[in-house]
């Protein structure tokens, strides 16, 4: 780091003794306080805390430790502090008016802290400042409090074409007109839209793409301090806003006004059917300017004793920011040209097509077929919601509809109530690419007639009470509407039940929940649940993803509020991820939540997540026969301490190839999908497939590799905390064989293409194509279990007597070291196939496999109405569909 971001502010006596006054302060209360800071980004790996690298969070915590706000047992955690930033910065973004939330060690009185500014100031940097604290109610939270965020981008005027210095305006209290006629580009962006072409791993399917632009202007030209060229800034008002998003739009408005693409391309980059690449600006001239908490000061204005906002400390905010923040940008450009220079290039990296744009902007922008297509598209991505019991199962299956009757019944006897819904979350089974998901690389499932079901009503508490249908087994729990888990009483900590299945539903829930803004949470919540299912337990048919996905789903259906599944899907591998401290994917969360009925999925992950369907012929029937070995992730230390080992031997041996290749791989993504994505990308290598990336790769790989950890670390060149922290990730190991995951990887990822070549091979006999399907699924489990070595002699004995017994294909599905197999038998030879295998394993160990649609619920139509929307939807409600008020249901 530079020299100006490691000094610290002259010292005097004065301050000496504020500062020993501070440290050597016996131990205090500790309050919630929201810390107001500017910085200068240049030398920062952006906000957020990032391990290996220099970061504000890093720096503030550091001082707020050295200063005495932070005790010496959580001055290396942010979560023991409650801390949280109220917006992000990336690496070179400056920010005059950021906001920090935490649990701070200090007497916060009328919001002056007497030292307290000025101890914190000492231990910082020069380009960092902290500009005062305000006391917040103990629920303050800086992210989730703010619903608006205001950022300025600014270059230089010259950048817009002439001269630099004001230009006369061509209409009175217009302006400079370069000014105008960039912010009426601008202007295109406000309202609410989808901004998926304007960040990374996010499509027009996904709601969280969508973002609310209050105003996008471009100001009239000024001299910042010192600097004598004229600079304009881009004000951009909104509530929230996606990684990089602010750079793309000046950038593509940028190319708009210089004439590098048409104007029709922002209302097609707008477009959720379209995902179209937009140029993105440098970070230099970007800045986080103000942020709003107007909607928690009103609902907590009796307790504050003076609202939560920077205008608070206004002098000392604008002082830093027109002389530290502007003045470098200034400087930076001036030296650098770093603006001048991306201007001047970047119509030679991205292009438009004017005649391609035309097209698609009167496709999908000014037709009405566009826009149908459009509300279309978002519809069918929001989870479903079912009216009757045949469309909630979809597959016609006895022993689910059997298991959705008796749940119903057991609900109403344990709750003295109906059900207002039920909801389902099918397991899954992968015919072929097991441990390509983590690895970024496309992956063949299916979602099973099996799976998780629950019944749900909501009611007016604020708490979530959770029972098993086996509850002799299972024991219950309470929870807050926020997903967190409530104490349980002594008596129920030495029961013999298994509570361990709690912790899915709960990190199901919290994950939901903490990804919906405050505003858009529903004030209550709660509601009671009853949770079964048919899936087995421990099996390799993610009965525990089901669970954690099936929770996520009724905790929005709790919330009422309508979700994209892919979305929903997505937080819930994040959140069993974290959970249960495995390293895998999300495959297990999509197929559950994503399924389609009699029909396979090809899910690809790389650049972001595309889900299309695979063809299973005619005449193939599919069983998954139990090996009688449990492999459960999350709770046998020796399953999850082999398969995060082998996830990280991937991200090492993904990254040394990278290096080897000389291919570009960003700095928080070490999968072999992104080394395809970034090699396809990279004219050199001419690599168009992975059976081509194979090829290249063992020209620099062997085989059989093996490195040490210090090997490793030479070869990355990364000091041991970032090897640590973005590699090893906790695994215990000293050795990785790199060269043998790698090559199961790439195998496996080929056999992936060849699935879909046969599925989709219509001119071959039907009996050829079953004949290379078995081959491709064999070839996998031998690739298993003597190259992954994810395999165990249970399995095998398996998989070699499904073969003689009929199977023309049978592997491991699933992680591995136990669990089921997956079986392809003709149709013909079914019957022979079950015999067979009921006889030798018992008939509880043979399931018949089905393809299923995704998860959904089923809205029970009470006598009066829709079940669970009549509580808050009110007398207003009631009224317009005709129900008596005195004979509304009490609950929802």
């Amino acid at each position: 780091m530079q020299q100006g971001a490691t000094q610290v502010n002259p010292q005097n006596s004065a301050l000496d003794d504020v500062t020993k006054e501070v440290v050597q302060h016996p131990k205090r209360r500790k309050r919630k306080v929201a810390v107001f800071l500017g910085y200068i980004g240049e030398n920062y790996y952006g906000m957020q805390m990032n391990p290996g690298v220099i970061t504000i969070e890093q720096v503030l915590l550091s001082a707020f430790y050295r200063a005495g706000l932070i005790s010496e047992a959580n001055k290396d955690s942010l979560s023991k502090v409650n801390w949280m930033r109220a917006a992000r910065t990336d690496k070179g973004v400056s920010a005059a008016g950021q906001c920090v939330s935490a649990k701070l060690e200090c007497e916060v009185e009328k919001n002056i802290a007497p030292g307290v500014v000025e101890a914190i100031n000492h231990h910082l940097p020069a380009d960092v400042m902290v500009y005062g604290l305000m006391r917040a109610t103990a629920a303050f939270n800086a992210r989730m409090d703010c619903h608006r965020r205001r950022y300025e981008y600014m270059f230089p005027v010259r950048l817009l074409g002439g001269p630099n210095e004001v230009m006369k305006e061509e209409e009175p209290g217009a302006g400079d007109p370069r000014a105008a006629r960039f912010t009426n580009i601008l202007k295109r962006y406000e309202g609410t839209h989808c901004f998926a072409s304007f960040t990374d791993g996010l499509t027009g399917k996904d709601d969280s793409s969508r973002r609310f632009m209050i105003r996008v202007r471009c100001g009239q030209p000024f001299l910042p301090p010192n600097s004598g060229v004229y600079y304009v800034s881009v004000e951009v008002y909104g509530q929230s806003f996606l990684l990089h998003q602010i750079r793309k739009m000046v950038g593509l408005a940028l190319f708009i006004h210089l004439g590098h693409a048409p104007e029709e391309t922002i209302p097609v980059a707008l477009c959720p059917n379209m995902k179209i690449p937009t140029p993105m600006a440098p970070a230099l001239g970007l800045l986080l300017d103000t942020l709003t908490f107007e909607n928690y000061n009103l609902r907590h204005q009796s307790v504050l004793e003076k609202p939560i906002t920077v205008d608070q400390f206004r002098e000392a905010k604008e002082k830093f920011k027109l002389e530290r923040i502007y003045k470098k940008i200034a400087e930076r450009e001036r030296l650098e040209r770093i603006l001048e220079t991306w201007v001047r290039t970047c119509h030679q990296k991205q292009r438009y097509d004017a005649d391609e744009i035309g097209k698609l902007h009167e496709k999908f922008v000014l037709t009405d077929d566009g826009r149908e297509e459009q509300r279309r598209a978002h519809i069918a991505s929001l989870y479903p919601i079912k009216t009757n019991m045949r469309a909630f199962l979809d597959v016609p299956d006895e022993e689910t509809f059997r298991l959705a009757k008796a749940m119903k019944e057991q609900f109403q006897v344990r709750y003295g109530e109906e059900p207002s819904f039920l909801a389902r979350a099918p397991g899954r089974v992968i015919l072929i690419g097991e441990h390509l998901d983590y690895n970024g690389l496309p992956v063949i499932t299916l979602a099973t007639t099996q799976g998780t079901m629950f019944a749900g009503c909501l009611d007016s508490t604020e708490h979530i009470e959770v029972c098993h249908v086996e509850n002799s087994r299972y024991g219950p729990g309470m929870f807050r509407n926020s997903g967190t888990r409530m104490a349980v009483s002594e008596d129920e900590k030495v029961s013999l039940v298994d509570r361990n299945w709690l912790q899915y539903v709960s990190w199901g829930i919290k994950a939901l929940v903490e990804s919906l803004p405050m505003s858009k949470r529903t004030v209550t919540g709660g509601g009671r649940l009853l949770v079964g299912g048919n899936l087995p337990r421990a099996g390799g048919m993610s009965s525990s993803s089901s669970l954690v996905a099936g929770s996520a789903l009724v905790a929005a259906r709790l919330n009422r509020k309508r979700i994209p599944k892919q979305e929903i899907a997505l937080l819930a591998a994040r959140a069993e991820r974290d959970g249960a401290g495995t390293k895998g994917g999300a495959v297990d969360h999509i197929t559950s939540l994503c399924g389609v009925r009699e029909s396979a999925l090809k899910i690809s992950f790389t650049p972001h997540v595309v889900i299309d369907k695979v063809e299973i012929p005619d005449g193939v029937a599919l069983f998954a026969v139990n090996s009688g070995v449990r492999a459960e992730k999350g709770f046998d230390d020796r399953v999850r301490s082999e398969f995060n080992m082998r996830a990280a031997e991937c991200r090492i041996g993904a990254a040394i190839l990278a290096r080897r290749l000389k291919v570009h791989l960003c700095k928080s993504v070490t999968t072999p999908g992104q080394l395809l994505f970034q090699a396809c990308k990279t004219s050199i290598l001419k690599c168009r497939s992975m059976s081509q990336l194979r090829t290249i790769a063992f020209e620099v790989m062997q085989n059989d590799e093996i490195l040490s950890l210090s090997e490793v670390r030479q070869e990355l060149g990364l000091a041991e905390i970032e090897l640590q922290n973005r590699f090893v990730m906790g695994v215990q190991g000293s050795i990785f064989e790199v060269g043998r995951r790698m090559s199961h990887v790439f195998s496996e990822a080929v056999r992936v293409e060849d699935f879909v070549r046969v599925s989709m091979d219509h001119n071959s006999a039907p009996s050829v194509r079953l004949q290379q399907f078995g081959r491709i699924l064999n070839e996998g489990q031998t690739s298993l279990k003597e190259v992954f070595e994810s395999s165990c002699p249970e399995v095998d004995q398996v998989v070699d007597f499904c073969r003689k017994s009929g199977a023309v294909g049978s592997r491991m599905t699933g992680a591995g070291w136990g669990g089921y197999t997956i079986n392809l038998v003709p149709k013909d030879r079914a019957s022979h196939f079950k015999h067979a295998v009921t006889e030798m394993y018992g008939n509880e160990a043979v399931v018949e496999v089905t393809p299923n649609s995704g998860g959904c619920i089923f809205a029970i139509h009470k006598s009066y109405g829709t079940g669970d929307r009549e509580r808050t939807k009110g007398r207003h409600w009631e009224r317009r569909n005709r129900v008596p008020a005195h004979e509304s249901p009490a609950r929802e």
